[in-house]
């Protein structure tokens, strides 16, 4: 949300813009800070949007299973309570669809899921 040449304010921008539109809000957090992901919480509040998902991410496709980082969800659930959380998954996809359970027993309450095919 904030890149190295210091575009946070036209983010800030975009981000007001968005909650001016009247309508709820899934943002997804891959390669965010918590302190970004904070920033970005206020500003749509600030900004009238009180209907916000969060969205734990990896930006890696695939994610490994091993590196989905899936304690990021109760991490999310705690550092933010009273906003939905839910996981965008780019895991490959397996019959168990072991990542999204996972997510889901975690508190994931919306899922996002991610895939190619040829």
């Amino acid at each position: 949300m904030c890149d190295p040449a210091g575009s946070f304010k036209n983010t800030k921008s975009f981000i007001r813009k968005i909650a001016e539109m009247g309508k709820p809000v899934v943002l997804s957090t891959g390669a965010s800070t918590i302190d970004e992901i904070s920033n970005a919480v206020d500003i749509l509040n600030k900004a009238g949007c009180n209907q916000i998902a969060l969205l734990h991410c990896i930006l890696n496709y695939p994610t490994d299973n091993s590196k989905a980082h899936l304690g990021m969800i109760t991490g999310l659930q705690q550092a933010f309570p009273g906003i939905v959380i839910g996981y965008s998954d780019h895991t490959l996809p397996n019959y168990e669809m072991d990542s999204l359970v996972i997510a889901y027993v975690l508190g994931a309450r919306i899922i996002e899921k991610h895939f190619t095919y040829d």
